[in-house]
């Protein structure tokens, strides 16, 4: 019985040693989801491109969130996976919608709220991260095709008296696009 314990451990050794080995030799960048600190600084981060071939590159975009603006460090990156590290720098609660269209970033279809119609035609929603508090950043992580986008705060906020503050019809919107 002691034998057996013993060769099981030894097997279950070398196979976390082997899976080590294999992650310590992975060239591919990581896309877990990081918050900043509050109070971390404020300027944008740099672009970052891997060596991979178009396509296949991995870029991160800086998008800062106020009232009533979306911001990027640059105006385009190439195709494949895209991480947009939004932060809210602003006093309200802000959202990050990443839209796919040949349309005007001021220009884009909208609900009886004025928010943006994330259903209409000629708009794709590729995805979207909400619920940005002030002073808090997050992570998008999408792969996106080139074309033309729109990036975009799509939150109705009610003030105390209960009159809406529509953040697109305010001017939280921004053109992105992805080469190809």
């Amino acid at each position: 019985m002691r034998r057996t314990w013993l060769a099981l451990g030894l097997v279950l050794a070398l196979t976390a040693l082997a899976a080590g080995a294999i992650a310590c030799g992975s060239s591919k960048k990581s896309t877990t989801e990081a918050t900043a600190t509050p109070g971390a600084g404020d300027t944008p981060a740099a672009t970052e491109a891997s060596t991979e071939p178009a396509g296949n590159a991995q870029s991160e975009v800086s998008v800062t969130l106020v009232e009533y603006q979306v911001k990027t460090n640059v105006e385009s990156v190439p195709s494949g996976s895209v991480t947009f590290e939004a932060r809210n720098i602003g006093g309200a609660e802000h959202a990050l919608h990443v839209f796919k269209t040949d349309l005007a970033p001021d220009a884009l279809p909208t609900m009886a709220d004025g928010s943006v119609d994330e259903e209409a035609a000629g708009l794709t929603m590729v995805d979207h991260v909400t619920g940005i508090q002030p002073q808090q950043q997050k992570s998008l992580t999408v792969t996106l095709e080139p074309g033309a986008y729109v990036l975009v705060c799509n939150v109705v906020q009610q003030t105390a008296t209960g009159e809406p503050i529509i953040h697109y019809e305010k001017g939280m919107h921004v053109a992105f696009t992805i080469t190809g």
